[in-house]
């Protein structure tokens, strides 16, 4: 069994300045911080160089998914994977987290540092849910999406005093071909497919940087019963975008690959071979400093994302 994401990786510029500025989320913790050697996760993480790894993990206080490591790999050589404004750019996008009274949650993070998005919040119905969403990015420009549920319950809770943030709730990743990376994540992983839309809405594109009338096609997958680190894929039809795979790994900056827990590790490693699925790193012990050794692998999703799968020794 696969849990939903357990931590999505982030290669940060300064590892202090990226942790003071997630770490002042309400309800977010610094979990450690401490440093990994260069030998133990090279081959996991695709990263080439000898000088050791500055991390540190931060969680929810109420979740035990949806964590965010920060990464600061050494060097000057380092490029960011993204380019923000071309969204329809293959690879890992944002992360997403559910807030309540999004305007106040806007404002708190530019407080902090963040860098306001093309818009304030927008408003729209995805399916029969009215939602309201805000673009941000962190102290590396990284995408973060803020998310509030218009639906009578939350709209309650909004009302109540202070705001409120979730864990990661749900991380996009923009892919080339949605019913193929649909068919990698329901099929060969085994996640479930909860929600899929096909948006056409004018306040998304502004928020987006979209053209006009663009589509936008949707797919979100969960793990078990949990609704917190989720999986969407997103796909622009006719709008082309480069693949940003080859520039998603260590030290380049930006969010660069899911981690997932599993319990039988070596059953998901024949599953993944018997699908011809890339394995970038196959099954071995791998010592994570803070967390211990545990035995981990890496593959690669069609589009090239790589994907860390770990199992407690």
């Amino acid at each position: 069994m696969i849990s939903p994401i357990d931590a999505v990786y982030l290669s940060v510029s300064d590892l202090a300045d990226s942790m003071r500025f997630y770490a002042a989320i309400p309800g977010w913790e610094v979990v450690y911080q401490g440093s990994l050697r260069a030998a133990d996760i090279g081959e996991l993480w695709g990263y080439h160089q000898q000088a050791d790894v500055n991390v540190a993990l931060l969680r929810h206080v109420a979740s035990d998914y949806g964590k965010l490591k920060l990464l600061e790999f050494p060097g000057d050589s380092r490029q960011p994977i993204r380019n923000p404004n071309r969204v329809a750019d293959v690879g890992l996008f944002d992360i997403d987290l559910m807030v309540t009274d999004i305007e106040a949650c806007v404002k708190y993070m530019i407080e902090r540092g963040a860098r306001p998005g093309p818009c304030g919040p927008v408003r729209y119905s995805l399916g029969d849910v009215p939602v309201a969403e805000a673009l941000v990015y962190g102290p590396d420009g990284e995408a973060i999406v803020l998310i509030e549920r218009l639906a009578a319950p939350a709209a309650a809770a909004a009302g109540q005093t202070g705001f409120r943030y979730s864990e990661i709730a749900t991380s996009a990743q923009i892919v080339a071909h949605l019913e193929t990376s649909m068919a990698f994540y329901r099929d060969v992983l085994g996640l479930t497919l909860y929600r899929q839309a096909e948006l056409r809405e004018p306040q998304v594109e502004v928020m987006l940087g979209l053209p006009a009338g663009q589509p936008l096609r949707l797919a979100i997958f969960t793990a078990g019963e949990s609704l917190s680190g989720k999986i969407e894929l997103v796909d622009f039809p006719g709008l082309p975008g480069e693949n940003r795979s080859t520039l998603a790994h260590p030290p380049n900056l930006g969010f660069f690959m899911y981690s997932f827990l599993v319990d039988d590790l070596d059953a998901l490693y024949q599953r993944l071979v018997e699908a011809k699925i890339t394995i970038s790193c196959a099954p071995r012990r791998v010592d994570f400093g803070p967390e211990g050794v545990q035995e981990a692998m890496s593959v690669l999703s069609p589009d090239g994302l790589r994907l860390e799968f770990r199992q407690a020794v």
